[in-house]
């Protein structure tokens, strides 16, 4: 695995690294805000102009989409390579986009195609001819069946189920343990089985 930085200091990039051989990450990359004298070594401003930094392929490890979004759209840099864990099964007519994250126990079947920077969590599974939009996080233990589409900065909550042939609107956000039965048009939170809209979003998820 080539070495390269990593956006984010959360807990999503601690998995990231953790699963990653050892040595592979450079550094981190996060907000000024957040660094003082309690940071811990190897983190550095997402804003930096430093050649030996910005020269080095990055990969934005943050579960929310519209953070990720956001640290992505900060850095000066341009190369996003795609990071796959040991363990992964992965169909060889799979498409990923720069900068994707693929986590231990994933399963990605016959010509199923993500974006850029998409998450594709701990267990989850994207199967046959699905098209999955940019910056999406699929939590752990989701599922997305054949022949859905799913928009760009869609959050899937952790062991949700997307139904054969679903679309969902950019900037949904899927409770953990939903049922989508059937197309999501207008973006919003939700939740239960089968899924029912409870609230407005206001733009992509920035917090969980």
């Amino acid at each position: 695995m080539q070495k390269f930085g990593l956006l984010g200091g959360g807990s999503q990039a601690d998995e990231t690294e953790e699963y990653c051989a050892p040595g592979s990450v450079l550094f981190r990359a996060i907000s000024a805000q957040y660094l003082g004298e309690s940071a811990r070594e190897g983190f550095i401003d997402i804003a930096t102009v430093e050649p030996q930094f910005i020269g080095a392929p990055v990969t934005a490890a943050v579960g929310a989409p519209g953070l990720r979004r956001q640290l992505v759209s900060s850095w000066a840099g341009t190369e996003f390579p795609t990071v796959v864990a040991d363990g992964t099964s992965i169909g060889r007519s799979v498409e990923l986009g720069d900068g994707c994250i693929v986590a231990p126990g994933a399963v990605l079947t016959y010509r199923a195609r993500l974006g850029r920077h998409v998450i594709v969590n701990i267990g989850a599974s994207v199967s046959h001819t699905s098209v999955v939009g940019n910056f999406v996080t699929i939590s752990p233990g989701a599922r997305i069946a054949g022949d859905c589409t799913i928009g760009d900065g869609v959050f899937i909550g952790i062991g949700a189920i997307i139904s054969h042939g679903v679309s969902i609107a950019e900037g949904t956000v899927i409770g953990a343990g939903a049922v989508v039965i059937s197309d999501i048009e207008v973006a919003g939170v939700y939740v239960g089985v089968p899924a029912r809209r409870i609230r407005e979003v206001d733009g992509w998820l920035h917090k969980l």
